[in-house]
């Protein structure tokens, strides 16, 4: 008899799931960026323990039916990709279809959603447990409950920090989405306090006040846009006066078609057009 056998699909995701969801604000990145590829105007997120204890992200976008509902838990489940072509013309933020499995298989998880007002799904799913649906009421969007993260896996529960670090760890994925799409409204709550509440931004000036409102008061007046395009690439940025900066590039941020990124060829280039 050999050494080497298969494991089973619950060892699996658990294992797989840790590509995924390192933490409390790596769920909320995941489930925030489904929110905004259904095409939501408002997401609402909110926490208790620093989000293991429960999360909950609610948005106004498409939403599902029942089937996609139940489907959306399994791996590789996805609406984004069809064929190889796709993956050279990708304008989604997620799109391996990984996201919600590997929350499910680490977490309690609860899934409301309709695509239209008043007929709704709900599907709970707990690992090692079948899933459970029933029809439910609620207006058009989802609404995702993820409960006691990491409760199976309680290795990785030793290598988070304090709550108050994981939910500042969330502060700032949602500072940097928020950013990154100023026509969308963003809130995020904990037990203690309103963390983030931002209206969504149609012209300019309301883009400017979010950077203000995000960055920081003492950017008030002291924020310039910039605007150019070349060879198909377009770029659109707020700098600070030079009186405004800072020794480090925590203040940098850079994103490419929505998404932050952290590249240090792109960094250095900012950093070099500052430098004199």
């Amino acid at each position: 008899m050999g050494q080497i056998h298969t494991m089973s699909a619950a060892l699996a995701d658990r294992i797989a799931a840790g590509e995924v969801v390192e933490r409390p604000a790596s769920v909320v990145k995941e489930l925030v960026e489904n929110g905004l590829d259904a095409g939501a105007l408002s997401i609402r997120v909110s926490l208790r323990g620093g989000g293991l204890t429960e999360l909950v992200v609610e948005d106004d976008g498409a939403g599902m039916d029942a089937d996609d509902a139940q489907l959306c838990l399994q791996r590789h489940a996805t609406s984004k990709l069809h064929d190889d072509a796709d993956l050279f013309a990708i304008t989604t933020m997620g799109f391996r279809g990984e996201a919600l499995a590997s929350i499910a298989a680490v977490a309690r998880l609860t899934l409301q959603t309709a695509t239209v007002d008043e007929d709704g799904t709900e599907v709970r799913s707990e690992p090692g447990k079948p899933i459970s649906c029933r029809p439910l009421s609620r207006r058009r969007g989802t609404r995702i409950v993820v409960s006691d993260l990491f409760y199976n896996t309680p290795a990785r529960r030793q290598f988070l920090k304090t709550e108050r670090s994981e939910a500042g760890a969330i502060q700032t994925w949602m500072s940097r989405l928020a950013l990154a799409n100023p026509k969308v409204a963003f809130s995020l709550r904990d037990e203690r306090r309103e963390r983030l509440q931002v209206g969504a931004a149609d012209d300019a000036s309301g883009e400017l006040q979010r950077c203000e409102q995000l960055l920081g008061e003492r950017l008030r007046e002291g924020l310039h846009p910039l605007g150019a395009e070349r060879e198909g690439y377009g770029l659109r940025a707020f700098v600070a006066r030079p009186d405004l900066s800072r020794r480090d590039r925590r203040s940098l941020m850079i994103f490419v078609n929505g998404r932050f990124i952290i590249d240090r060829h792109l960094q250095q280039a900012v950093v070099e057009g500052f430098r004199s």
